[in-house]
């Protein structure tokens, strides 16, 4: 079994005998736990320190020469997420609101200094690390999360794209030639769906020579699996063309091809729909539900 590689740690103690005492006692923790300790004993040391290597923990005494363990805490949590070491820090007896203090501003632990012992220090050690170790797992996932979401949003633009696209870009004139003004028959439409994708269709088109078809859609549900029916139920219409003059026929057809389609699935799903012919000379109007 390959054993586990050894912790990169960094001391932060001005006082020598508290750097040495704490140097005797990393060795006698938790057998899983292997160090490789370094000591700085400034806080312009530790920081240096930190730059030049990548640290997992950081023991910060709350009092340095010209410095206070706060304000390195602060510069370490300023560094990016992924190379800031958790740090536990070391307050002096009695001092309870420092290390309240020190949690806030980003400390994973701290440990009062009359309470320099084994089981302390391995409490206040395996803490930290566990929270460092948590915390790096949520900003994993919710990077992993962030970015599907992302490709998600991604897709959902172009597929409303694409619906869009498949909707009649222009109506038919009657006669033919003529401007939209000057048509016997005009056509208005307007298509706003709840979300970025939607169960609704229509499609305007001419039959012959002097009728129009309108037809409207709507599939049950909304969102991706709606407009997917949406899609299909235009490859329908279209494939259903040389029936457009019955509108009975018409829908039966389209109705038994989606059918067809949808029994396939798992989840009942259907559509309502409405096609009408309307004649521009005879003023003649024929329609089906279906």
């Amino acid at each position: 079994m390959i054993p586990a590689p050894a912790i990169p740690l960094l001391i932060v103690e001005d006082n020598p005998m508290y750097a040495e005492i704490l140097q005797r006692l990393l060795p006698t923790l938790d057998p899983d736990l292997k160090f490789a300790v370094k000591w700085a004993d400034t806080a312009e040391k530790a920081l240096a320190e930190i730059d030049r290597a990548p640290y997992e923990l950081v023991l910060l005494d709350y009092r340095l020469p010209g410095s206070d363990g706060l304000e390195v805490l602060a510069r370490i949590r300023g560094m990016p997420a992924e190379r800031q070491p958790a740090v536990v820090m070391l307050t002096g007896m009695g001092n309870e609101t420092i290390a309240v203090q020190a949690m806030k501003s980003g400390a994973k632990d701290y440990l009062a200094k009359d309470h320099l012992d084994v089981a302390s220090l391995t409490r206040a050690i395996t803490s930290a690390l566990e929270r460092k170790r948590l915390e790096e797992q949520v900003a994993s996932t919710t990077r992993e999360l962030k970015a599907r979401n992302d490709q998600m949003q991604a897709d959902l633009f172009m597929a409303s794209e694409i619906q869009q696209a498949l909707l009649p870009q222009q109506h038919p004139t009657f006669p033919l030639g003529a401007t939209p003004e000057q048509s016997a028959l005009q056509f208005v439409s307007r298509y706003q769906p709840t979300g970025m994708v939607g169960g609704d269709f229509y499609d305007v088109g001419m039959v012959s020579n002097t009728q129009a078809g309108a037809f409207i859609c709507d599939v049950m549900g909304h969102g991706v699996r709606a407009a997917l029916v949406t899609a299909i139920l235009r490859t329908l219409v279209e494939e259903s063309q040389p029936l457009a003059a019955d509108p009975g026929q018409f829908l039966t057809r389209i109705n038994s091809r989606l059918l067809t389609i949808l029994r396939q699935t798992r989840s009942p799903m259907f559509a309502s729909a409405f096609y009408m012919v309307v004649d521009s000379t005879s003023g003649e109007l024929r329609f089906a539900n279906a």
